[in-house]
Parts: structure tokens; C-alpha cells; sequence
């Protein structure tokens, strides 16, 4: 998909905390603005207009996957539904529903201690 708007002063009423001309500072809120996830869009000026690229193709794709976990859960089908989540995981690792379903996947498996394991990992990051 890709949004094209021209740099004029409603765009700026969007983005009230971008100073007019500081186009660094107009990208970077932009591109913040507009992910989703891990899909960061691609964000550019060309003439007198932002053009922000986003990566559709690949956020259908996950919630096309997400879906197909839940349906497998819901079945009972957890050793199916474990392989797609260990993939959307490892392409959206900050993705937390995608972690806490991991967790009741592997819990409803029996390996609680697998389970556990994962928020140990992240204890060091608030020391």
C-alpha cells in the first residue's frame, strides 16, 4: 500500500510535535507512526510530498497465520499450530499475543517447564 500526502500544514496538524522543515524529524514520526509491528514502511520526500510504502503483503500473510493457529487450537491440534507460531514468532519476536499463545500451546502439551522458561529470559532486560 502506499500513501502519498502533500507536505502542507494539515500535515503538520497530524503531526503537531514535527517542527515545519525538519524533515528528519517529519520521517522518523511518520515511519514510527505508520508500523506495525515488525513492518516498518519506507518513508521518503519527493518534491513537495511524503510517500510512505507499507508492507502490507506481509501483515496479511502473519494474520492469515494468526488465524490458522486459533482454529488449530480450537481443534486441539497444538502440535500442528506450534510450528506456525514459532514462525510468526521468529519474524514478530516483540509480538506479545504471539508468545502468550505459545505458552497455553505448550502448557496444553505439558511442558510447563518450556513454558516458564520464556520470561526468565527477559529478567535482565528491567535490571
Amino acid at each position: 500500500m502506499q500513501i502519498i500526502h502533500p507536505i502542507n500544514d494539515f500535515l503538520y496538524t497530524i503531526f503537531p510535535d514535527v517542527t515545519k522543515g525538519d524533515t528528519t524529524r517529519l520521517l522518523k514520526t511518520i515511519e514510527d507512526y505508520f508500523t506495525i509491528r515488525t513492518s516498518i514502511p519506507k518513508v521518503r520526500i519527493e518534491d513537495d510530498s511524503v510517500i510512505i510504502d507499507v508492507d502490507t503483503t506481509h501483515i496479511k500473510s502473519n494474520d492469515t497465520d494468526y488465524r490458522r493457529v486459533v482454529s488449530l487450537c480450537d481443534k486441539m491440534k497444538y502440535s500442528q499450530a506450534r510450528p506456525i507460531l514459532e514462525k510468526l514468532i521468529s519474524s514478530n519476536p516483540t509480538n506479545s499475543e504471539y508468545h502468550r499463545v505459545m505458552g497455553q500451546v505448550l502448557s496444553e502439551q505439558g511442558n510447563q517447564v518450556t513454558s516458564n522458561t520464556s520470561p526468565d529470559r527477559f529478567t535482565s532486560l528491567g535490571s
